[in-house]
């Protein structure tokens, strides 16, 4: 189960819309790690949480669906998702 102070990002390798959910945790500091939909130790959240495609956003039970976040391979508001993602992973 991902920790509820860590976001996980589920990828494909060469997923744009990946990258760009990336660089954003990266450059707000958030803490996150990376799996990839080909490892097997991803299947069972990848079933639980329904993930379809690339990428998926888990912070502890909680899915977050990208198309929210991204348009047209940019991040829509990143000061309140930035805010939206801190509030996740302080959520006791």
């Amino acid at each position: 189960m991902p920790s509820k102070h860590q976001i996980l990002l589920i990828r494909s390798p060469k997923c744009r819309k990946s990258n760009i959910v990336e660089h954003f945790l990266k450059n707000a500091n958030l803490p996150y790690s990376v799996k990839y939909l080909d490892d097997p130790s991803v299947k069972g959240l990848v079933e639980k949480f329904q993930i379809k495609a690339s990428p998926g956003i888990i912070i502890g039970e909680q899915s977050i669906n990208p198309y929210d976040i991204i348009d047209k391979c940019k991040i829509k508001n990143p000061e309140q998702l930035n805010n939206r993602l801190k509030e996740l992973l302080n959520h006791k």
